[in-house]
């Protein structure tokens, strides 16, 4: 995988350095998660709709263009096996997200990080990540408020999950 920032837009917010990378390193994780059992099915489309599935693929890895779409009704089958609180957590993170950052990518980061909660192991893990500290910088940056409630000892998981039961 390119450590290049495909994300670097002619003008406005761009992402931090090395946040391009880490976005990557996610959705990468999540859909090969998906793929290889390790998360749940649905997590290969990352909950969004093809066409947006299709933009993020070229936008993030454009060395493996062209993607081939599915047929749709393939496609709707793998979005109805989302679980029905997915909305819900997604809106916990974009509620939190840093408006400084260009929204596109960090919609897609919040995307594969709903997607990943739903696998068995710790988020960092579930999403592909190198360690924890990846996933911290990735919160930090994306999702501030959210960075500024976790407590000592508590993984990401559980403060989604916390807010998630909140809410």
């Amino acid at each position: 995988m390119s450590r290049t920032d495909p994300l670097s837009p002619a003008s406005g917010p761009a992402l931090p350095p090395g946040m391009a990378y880490l976005l990557q390193r996610a959705v990468s994780g999540v859909l090969r998660g998906a793929q290889n059992g390790d998360l749940p099915l649905f997590a290969w489309t990352l909950g969004l709709p093809q066409e947006e599935l299709l933009q993020v693929l070229a936008q993030l890895f454009p060395e493996v263009q062209p993607v081939e779409p599915l047929r749709d009704v393939q496609y709707q089958q793998l979005l109805a096996l989302k679980p029905q609180d997915f909305a819900s957590m997604l809106h916990i993170l974009e509620e939190n997200r840093n408006p400084a950052l260009p929204a596109q990518p960090v919609r897609w980061l919040a995307h594969a990080m709903t997607a990943a909660c739903y696998g068995e192991h710790e988020l960092w893990r579930d999403m592909g990540l190198g360690d924890m500290g990846d996933l911290a910088q990735l919160m930090q940056a994306c999702f501030p408020p959210l960075y500024e409630r976790q407590r000592i000892g508590q993984n990401w998981k559980q403060l989604l999950l916390t807010e998630l039961h909140d809410a």
